[in-house]
């Protein structure tokens, strides 16, 4: 992880920025480099010629936005194949451009919150269930991240892990039923971990759409079906 390097963090004290990472395990939060990636991708598999097809890439405008990638780095068109008239080629300073990606920014999260909700915020102590791949593990939230809905949580082996509110389950069974250690002198006991008796952590209830009942077609009832 080059961002999370000693080198790298060096590197932000010398130039007076701070870094803040996306959340772990939540793609989303930084949709915009993905969606780069998966744009350029296409571009290279499609285009005959790969520095064709990004240079008409830069020169098309932003969606929501007036300007394109080139104008807003170097206040001017770039030539392509396409004919364009000289005029359209000479150096103009983009107009109230922040404030066009302000407002392009403000409207999708308009549209993006017409079907989500917030999720009620976690305490300190407080027991949930982590979500490690497609399991949910026993865990206890044990600090707030500098990060809005970020969270860090400490499962029974004693790692910590700073997860998403999404990725974390709230659980009404006390933080000392969840995770329980035993203390021996000499050797250190493995940790035991006591999982909810009404929720199968390998299989967690299904909170998408209600599965279908299948059943066997009136032409195949006189059948014997293996």
């Amino acid at each position: 992880m080059p961002f999370n390097s000693k080198e790298f963090d060096e590197f932000a004290k010398e130039w007076g920025f701070k870094q803040t990472t996306s959340s772990p395990t939540y793609a989303q939060s930084n949709d915009m480099s993905e969606k780069a990636v998966q744009t350029v991708k296409r571009i290279l598999k499609k285009a005959d010629d790969p520095y064709v097809g990004l240079m008409e890439y830069r020169n098309t405008p932003v969606t929501g936005m007036t300007y394109s990638p080139s104008q807003l780095l170097m206040s001017r068109t770039t030539r392509t194949k396409i004919p364009i008239s000289k005029e359209l080629l000479l150096p103009a300073v983009p107009i109230n451009a922040q404030q066009q990606l302000e407002q392009r920014q403000n409207q999708q999260k308009q549209n993006y919150d017409k079907s989500t909700k917030p999720l009620p915020p976690l305490e300190i102590g407080e027991s949930i269930h982590l979500r490690q791949d497609s399991i949910w593990v026993p865990a206890t939230v044990s600090g707030l991240a500098p990060a809005p809905r970020l969270y860090i949580v400490a499962t029974s082996d004693g790692q910590q892990y700073r997860r998403n509110r999404r990725d974390l389950l709230k659980t009404n069974i006390p933080p000392s039923t969840i995770i329980e250690q035993t203390e021996d002198v000499g050797e250190e006991q493995p940790t035991i971990i006591t999982q909810p008796p009404d929720l199968d952590l390998q299989n967690p209830p299904n909170q998408g759409r209600p599965m279908r009942t299948t059943a066997l077609p009136i032409k195949y009832r006189d059948y014997v079906m293996k």
